[in-house]
C-alpha cells in the first residue's frame, strides 16, 4: 500500500464506514498478545489495519451496509477479551459511542469532576455535546 494511501486511512474516506475502540495497557503479557493475534487475523475486512504498540484499538474499515454488523461485533468482541490486560485507560480519539463510563475513565474521577463543574459554569444546557461529552455537573 502506498504511504499516502496508508496515512488516509483515518480519514473517513466516502462510502466507508468505521468503527473503532481503544485501551492503554502496561505491558504485553503472551496471552495478550495472543488475543491480539486472534483479532488481528480474524479481520472481517482487509481495510481494517492498525498496529501500534501498548495501545490496543480493533480498528474496522469497510464498504457496504451488508458488512456493517460483522465489522462492528468483531471490534466490540476484542474490548472484552483485551480488557484483562490493559491499564484502565482510554485514549478518546479511538472509541466509539461506549458510554459515559468510558469517558470518565480516560480522565479519571478527578479531573472528570472539574470538567463536570466547568462544563456546568459555561455550558450548562450541554449545547455542545459532540464527540466523547461530558456531562454538566448537577447544580
Amino acid at each position: 500500500m502506498p504511504y499516502a494511501g496508508f496515512q488516509g486511512m483515518l480519514d473517513n474516506p466516502p462510502g466507508f464506514r468505521q468503527y473503532w475502540s481503544a485501551d492503554y495497557c502496561d505491558s504485553m503479557p503472551d496471552e495478550a498478545v495472543d488475543v491480539f493475534v486472534k483479532y488481528g487475523s480474524d479481520r472481517p475486512s482487509p481495510l481494517s489495519h492498525r498496529d501500534v504498540p501498548w495501545i490496543t484499538h480493533p480498528f474496522a474499515t469497510w464498504d457496504g451496509a451488508e458488512a456493517t454488523a460483522e465489522n462492528v461485533e468483531w471490534a466490540r468482541g476484542f474490548r472484552p477479551d483485551i480488557e484483562r490486560y490493559t491499564n484502565g485507560g482510554v485514549y478518546l480519539t479511538f472509541i466509539g459511542a461506549e458510554g459515559e463510563e468510558r469517558i470518565k475513565a480516560a480522565y479519571g474521577t478527578e479531573k472528570y469532576a472539574r470538567l463536570a463543574e466547568v462544563k456546568a459554569r459555561f455550558d450548562p444546557e450541554n449545547v455542545f455535546r459532540g464527540n466523547q461529552n461530558i456531562q454538566p455537573a448537577p447544580a
